[in-house]
């Protein structure tokens, strides 16, 4: 795969580290990359990296102090690699009810069916998304976290799909139980959460989201 796609597809899906350099770390950043990383809405990792620097009559030295999450914390294993099929319903085990694992269960069997790409995430939560790839259009409709979340990632279908159907999908997820607030917590963030067993907890909620879903990649042809 060509670099600028590796780096683009990256970007999109905040899978990605952050480093921001500073001379000296206050409190107040170290305490809100420590929020931040707990409280992680994509694969994205924050750090910061303190710069520290010494000169002697003889010698300079520089030396940099990294603050973030814990490695072990990242990825499955602690390696930062990606997550799979295997890792990702294990962590999920120790988190989830068995009514949450059975809707990510079904979730993940239609993302890999009708998706262009099952794409899985590299965060200290594990993931994986539905992933639009066609008619030269990446983006992503949902993700599915080992926290039991759910993520509609309005924000990865802006600007990509065509408007009515983004307002569409949102119209029709709107009417489902559970989903009701979703347009009004779309007037200030655009990659809303809900807990899997609370809003497929419903009888034919999650075949109404996933025919919803469907629509958005039908949207964009072949």
């Amino acid at each position: 795969m060509p670099c600028h796609r590796i780096l683009r597809d990256s970007i999109e899906e905040g899978d990605f580290t952050l480093v921001v350099a500073v001379d000296s770390l206050s409190d107040e950043l170290r305490r809100t990359i420590e929020y931040l990383n707990r409280h992680p809405k994509t694969a994205t990792t924050i750090c910061a990296a303190e710069v520290g620097y010494f000169a002697g009559e003889d010698h300079e030295v520089v030396a940099p102090r990294m603050v973030g999450p814990q490695q072990t914390e990242k990825g499955p294993g602690g390696t930062g690699a990606k997550w799979d099929e295997t890792s990702y319903f294990a962590a999920a085990a120790g988190r989830c009810s068995a009514q949450a694992m059975d809707i990510m269960r079904r979730l993940y069997e239609f993302t890999k069916r009708e998706s262009d790409n099952c794409k899985w995430g590299r965060g200290k939560d594990g993931s994986f998304t539905f992933r639009l790839e066609r008619a030269g259009i990446t983006g992503s409709i949902f993700s599915c976290f080992t926290s039991g979340d759910i993520s509609l990632n309005f924000g990865y279908m802006d600007g990509k799909v065509a408007q009515d159907a983004v307002d569409r999908f949102a119209d029709a997820v709107g009417q489902l139980e559970g989903f009701t607030d979703v347009r009004t917590r779309l007037q200030t963030k655009r990659w809303v959460h809900y807990k899997v067993d609370e809003v497929f907890a419903v009888p034919g909620n999650l075949e109404t989201f996933e025919r919803a879903a469907v629509a958005v990649r039908d949207s964009l042809g072949g």
